[in-house]
C-alpha cells in the first residue's frame, strides 16, 4: 500500500486529527483547528450548511488542546477549559438555518463525551455535567426534540459515556466497571444494564454499524484485563482501542504492541453464522 503525503492540504505542524463519517478536523500545534468534508450538518464549523469542501479551513477559535470528533459532531477544548461545539447534536437544520460555533465558558469544562445524538460535558463541579443535543430528558426549551443550551444532570464516578446515531439512550461506564443506561427521554433516569451479565469490570463499549438487529445491539466490549468481546464472545487479547466509522463495515483494530489489525464483517454473516468468533476475518496489516 503506497501512502502519500497530502503537500496540496498546505497543513504543517499537526498535533491530532479527527476523522468522522465524512470530514476531517485538524489541530495543529499552535492551537488552531481546520476542517474539510462534507458539511450537511454544520460539522465544519463554517458558518454555513453546504456541500462538499476539499480545501481546509481555519476556524474562528483559538488556543485549542484537543479535538474530538464522532459522527456529525465536534468539540474543541480550549487551554483554559473553554468548549466549542459544533455539527449534528447542536443540530443548525432546526434553527432556520442558523449555524454558528457555540461555546461553554460558565464552567470549566474537564472532560468530554460525545455519543450518536449528544455531547456530555463533564464540569469541574464534582458531579455536575452538562448535556446537549436531541431527546434529553427534562428540557423544556427544546425544538423538534433538540436542546441546543447546554442542560445540568448530575453523574457520579464516570469512566466514560458512549452511544450509537438516534438511539434515545446513551450508557455510562462507571469507574468500577458497571454500565448503566441514561434513558435520555425520561428525565435521564439511569438503569442497570445487562452488559455486565457475563463481563466484569468494563472499560469500553464500541457500537457497530449494525444496531438493534433481532438479537439486540451489536457491539464490542473491552474489559479492564484489555480482552476483546464481541457480545460476550471472547475475540483476541492484549487490546488497546477499536475504531469504527459508523457508516463502513470495517473496523480498525489496535493492539498494545502497537499492531493494526482490519476486521471486517457483514450484515449476512451476522445473521447467519454461529458462533460469531467463525465469520471474523483478521488480518495483520503490514
Amino acid at each position: 500500500m503506497q501512502v502519500e503525503k497530502f503537500s496540496k492540504l498546505k497543513l504543517n505542524n499537526i498535533e491530532q486529527i479527527g476523522v468522522g463519517s465524512n470530514f476531517v478536523i485538524a489541530l495543529d500545534k499552535y492551537g488552531h483547528i481546520y476542517s474539510w468534508g462534507g458539511n450537511e450538518y454544520g460539522q465544519l464549523g463554517r458558518n454555513t450548511i453546504d456541500g462538499l469542501s476539499d480545501i481546509p479551513t481555519q476556524l474562528e477559535v483559538e488556543n485549542i488542546k484537543k479535538i474530538y470528533v464522532n459522527n456529525f459532531q465536534v468539540v474543541a477544548l480550549s487551554n483554559n477549559n473553554i468548549a466549542y461545539y459544533f455539527g449534528y447534536a447542536s443540530n443548525s437544520r432546526y434553527y432556520n438555518g442558523e449555524n454558528k460555533i457555540l461555546k461553554i465558558d460558565n464552567y470549566r469544562i474537564i472532560d468530554i463525551f460525545l455519543t450518536g445524538d449528544r455531547y456530555y460535558f463533564k464540569t469541574n463541579e464534582n458531579d455536575k455535567y452538562l448535556v446537549v443535543g436531541h431527546s434529553c430528558g427534562g428540557i423544556t426549551e427544546q425544538i423538534n426534540g433538540w436542546a441546543r443550551e447546554p442542560v445540568e444532570i448530575e453523574i457520579s464516578n464516570v469512566s466514560k459515556i458512549v452511544g450509537y446515531p438516534n438511539i434515545d439512550e446513551d450508557f455510562i461506564i462507571k469507574n468500577d466497571g458497571i454500565v448503566y443506561s441514561i434513558e435520555t427521554k425520561k428525565s435521564n433516569e439511569i438503569n442497570k444494564t445487562d452488559f455486565n451479565k457475563y463481563i466484569n469490570n468494563i472499560k469500553d463499549i464500541i457500537f457497530t454499524e449494525y444496531i438493534k438487529s433481532n438479537e439486540g445491539y451489536t457491539y464490542f466490549i473491552i474489559d479492564d484485563k484489555n480482552n476483546l468481546y464481541f457480545k460476550n464472545t471472547f475475540i483476541l487479547n492484549d487490546i488497546k482501542s477499536i475504531e469504527n466509522g459508523i457508516e463502513n463495515r470495517n473496523n480498525l483494530l489496535l493492539k498494545q504492541d502497537g499492531t493494526l489489525y482490519n476486521m471486517g464483517f457483514t450484515i449476512d454473516n451476522l445473521a447467519e453464522t454461529e458462533p460469531y468468533t467463525d465469520y471474523f476475518t483478521i488480518q495483520a496489516k503490514k
